[in-house]
């Protein structure tokens, strides 16, 4: 009788491993020092739920920033510091958002020098920031007082950092697929504002994370003005009317229906929140941005949908403004528009704008330095009285602070980039080019943006004040990007 040797079967030459059902077998392939510390992070972010800790959360938010940066694109960098930037905590010399800019962009000069990243790209207003930035250093010059000295030395952290944000925005978007990730990206970030502002509308004066998020709790009271993240009712007012347009593009441009729906209701909500600001500034900059949209589209628009989006405009305008006035702490903005008073050809709240010019003017050409004192930094002690009060006008504001020489460098900033996103906008939303279409809303975003800051001065919030760089970078970043696409770039390989 012959004797069989059956081979054995193919799958016992596997690990015991590969020989476990497949929905098991990923988890066992990974190590297992990354499942303890999934587990790890997993318990803690369950803990943070359940009682948020604003320390642990910080230091993972720092971890994580760390670990994008260092492993993978800085694109990836960018992203994440762009949905941090409207929630820093602040640290002795300024905020976390300005850690996380230099965190990320020393790492990139690093992988530079290893030549593990592509190559620094210029842009159109270099020059004029390094002119911008020499005139901050020149008003030191005309600091005396210590207190305005310390203070001048911890602003100037955060306006470093701001323009190293729009070069950062410059350099790391360099694709349309980036920057439709991008574009998602800071939908969720403006998605994540106005749950903080609808939680302090319907909440007005609960804490959300203590020690970090609507920590301080105001004063509650009938015509409560609503102050989101950036903890200033004009300037959330302000950043709801600008990302209205990027929230409207993304809109126009879903291509399912539950993204068209999500869209449609974050455009809707980013209206209501600047109506629970009660910003009468900030309403006609939006106002008057929405007729400039009209018009900049107007080849698109037949009579037809134009009157009936100007119905269902109006109608759901001002449904949500007796929402607002009816069912909640808030007032309403139509009160104050129609209640605004004047004092020689001036709003009443804005008379002192000619006393704020000739304190300006005390020093014109290179200003008083990177700190606005409110008159409180009186004698060494810095104690003193409130003598003084902001400009409400950034331009003023700039002339103060900087002179002539810095007011000049950011006017040419912002309008030559304004007039890039004009030279290189679409006449559509959804238009078959995406960058250029997404022109056309930075276009507007930046419009509304610059009208707005007549009434407003951002440099006075050291979390609102990225906001307006990272917005110039996008526009330059999609400059860029259609320039490649228009010289034949657009199917290069991404590198970095």
């Amino acid at each position: 009788m012959r004797t069989s040797h059956r081979q054995p079967a193919p799958s016992y030459r596997l690990s015991w491993r590969d020989r476990v059902p497949g929905p098991l077998r990923g988890p066992l392939n990974l190590p297992w020092g990354w499942i303890a510390l999934a587990l790890m992070i997993a318990a803690i972010l369950g803990n943070q739920i359940n009682a948020p800790n604003s320390r642990i959360i910080k230091a993972l938010a720092g971890v994580v920033l760390f670990i994008v940066s260092y492993r993978a694109k800085p694109f990836y960098a960018l992203c994440f510091i762009t949905l941090l930037f409207p929630f820093p905590f602040s640290i002795f010399v300024g905020s976390s958002t300005m850690i996380f800019v230099v965190l990320a962009s020393v790492i990139y000069l690093g992988r530079l020098t290893l030549r593990q990243v592509p190559p620094l790209v210029h842009s159109p207003v270099d020059v004029a920031i390094g002119i911008l930035m020499a005139a901050y250093l020149l008003s030191f010059y005309n600091i005396e007082n210590p207190t305005v000295l310390e203070g001048a030395v911890k602003n100037m952290f955060g306006i470093v950092s701001s323009f190293l944000l729009y070069f950062m925005m410059v350099n790391f978007i360099r694709t349309e697929a980036q920057l439709r990730t991008y574009m998602r990206i800071f939908g969720i970030t403006v998605a994540l504002c106005i749950f903080v502002g609808t939680y302090e509308l319907f909440f007005p004066g609960r804490v959300l994370v203590p020690n970090w998020i609507l920590y301080s709790p105001p004063e509650v009271y009938k015509g409560y003005r609503v102050t989101g993240p950036f903890n200033d009712y004009e300037l959330f007012g302000e950043f709801m009317a600008i990302v209205f347009f990027s929230s409207f593009f993304l809109y126009r441009r879903a291509s399912t229906p539950n993204h068209r729906f999500f869209t449609l209701i974050l455009s809707v909500l980013t209206v209501f929140m600047l109506l629970t600001t009660v910003t009468r500034g900030a309403t006609l900059s939006f106002m008057g941005g929405i007729l400039y949209l009209l018009w900049v589209i107007r080849r698109r628009l037949s009579f037809r949908s134009l009157v009936i989006a100007s119905l269902v405009g109006i109608g759901l305008y001002f449904a949500m403004n007796f929402v607002v006035v009816h069912f909640t702490e808030s007032g309403s903005v139509l009160d104050r528009l129609l209640g605004t008073t004047f004092v020689g050809g001036l709003p009443e709240s804005r008379s002192d704008w000619p006393e704020i010019l000739s304190r300006a003017l005390e020093h014109p050409f290179i200003g008083h330095g990177a700190f606005y004192d409110l008159g409180l930094t009186r004698g060494f002690t810095g104690k003193g009285l409130y003598t003084y009060l902001w400009p409400h006008n950034q331009y003023l504001f700039y002339l103060h602070t900087v002179g002539l020489i810095g007011t000049g460098a950011f006017l040419f900033i912002t309008l030559r980039v304004l007039w890039l996103s004009f030279r290189w906008k679409a006449p559509g939303l959804d238009e078959a080019s995406y960058p250029r279409s997404l022109m056309t809303a930075l276009h507007v975003m930046l419009l509304v943006f610059l009208v707005d800051q007549i009434k407003i001065d951002y440099l006075r919030n050291q979390t609102y004040q990225y906001f307006p760089w990272l917005l110039m970078g996008l526009i330059v970043a999609t400059y860029r990007i259609i320039r490649a696409q228009e010289e034949g770039g657009a199917n290069r390989p991404e590198t970095g």
